[in-house]
């Protein structure tokens, strides 16, 4: 997986790590204006821009208007983050679905939200000369080993009939996939926003495949601490009311929001448009469709045999309590 989503880094984020003003490479950030009197809960999350509307929700308030007393632990550090969430040190995790399953014995969460989902922010580049990604059987695709990248690639390869065994993977770091691709010396490419842009500047690359094409496959969700979700059952409805009332602000005000967004996370918002392009928020609706039904039976088992695939996993673990949709149905049902 990208490495604290790696948009620390990839989206030029340079003022990103004073983020991590703690030893465990977090801070903390008020949870907005207002007070409340309902239960406490710190969130862990990083500099991705999919987890943006959080900092909306915090920025307006809206948290303290839930009944909620909401702290934003910031981690620009992905081994730090996962100790924190591996020894219940936070409540809640906004996280990669892939990258739970990766360490899926080990953390005792449960999704109860869907965040957001790659849908251009993730692709698989070539030269003119491959025109499908069946053409890339028997040649050179330049891939970062352990990321979303990969994960991408097993996914399309596998809709195609074929396995990492019929490449010839180049392992080549997310920001110097456009320098190989352009010069070359491979045939094709994985890479994740801005190098996809970057890439795509060079004379005869195209876009041949997308994270649209393997709909959820990255994507992230916000996962609550089961024994947190014991002692406060109402908290995730919360949770799912508060992201809802962001997720709409953002739509009604797009430039605003993503001027909160940039600001949070320290980037300059024109330096984000293609990675906001990429990416869709998932509203309410869509999570009162999806998170219970198609993303439990089918998507979160989609992801971990791709990932099996990809030899990301070594086995398809029992997901059996992976998701809780509780909180986001009563959330849809009160409105």
């Amino acid at each position: 997986m990208k490495s604290i989503r790696s948009l620390a880094v990839a989206l030029g984020l340079a003022g990103v790590l004073t983020l991590s003003a703690c030893s465990g490479g977090a801070a903390e950030s008020p949870a907005g204006a207002g007070s409340a009197s309902g239960p406490s809960l710190t969130m862990a999350v990083s500099p991705w821009i999919g987890y943006g509307p959080w900092y909306i929700a915090q920025e307006k308030g809206y948290f303290a208007e839930a009944g909620l007393n909401v702290t934003l632990q910031n981690f620009s550090d992905y081994s730090a983050e996962l100790a924190a969430i591996s020894s219940s040190k936070v409540d809640a995790v906004s996280f990669p679905v892939n990258g739970v399953l990766q360490n899926f014995a080990d953390l005792p969460v449960t999704a109860t939200l869907l965040l957001d989902s790659s849908t251009k922010a993730d692709a698989i580049l070539a030269k003119d000369a491959v025109a499908s990604v069946a053409d890339l059987r028997g040649r050179k695709v330049a891939v970062e080993k352990g990321t979303t990248s990969e994960l991408l690639l097993s996914s399309a390869l596998e809709k195609n009939g074929m396995t990492f065994a019929d490449v010839t993977v180049v392992p080549t770091a997310s920001d110097q996939v456009a320098g190989v691709l352009a010069s070359g010396s491979v045939d094709a490419a994985v890479a994740y926003e801005p190098y996809v842009s970057t890439a795509l500047k060079s004379d005869g690359v195209k876009e041949l495949y997308t994270a649209q094409q393997s709909p959820g496959l990255i994507s992230d969700a916000l996962y609550l601490d089961k024994a947190y979700l014991a002692a406060n059952p109402g908290a995730a409805a919360a949770m799912a009311r508060v992201w809802e009332k962001a997720v709409a602000a953002y739509e009604a005000d797009p430039a605003a929001g993503q001027k909160i967004i940039a600001t949070a996370i320290g980037a300059d918002p024109a330096s984000l448009t293609a990675a906001f392009d990429g990416v869709q928020f998932y509203d309410l609706a869509a999570n009162a469709e999806q998170l219970g039904d198609v993303f439990a039976t089918e998507t979160l088992p989609g992801i971990a045999s791709t990932m099996k695939l990809a030899g990301m996993i070594d086995a398809v673990p029992d997901l059996t309590g992976a998701v809780d949709a509780t909180g986001v149905a009563t959330a849809a049902k009160s409105g």
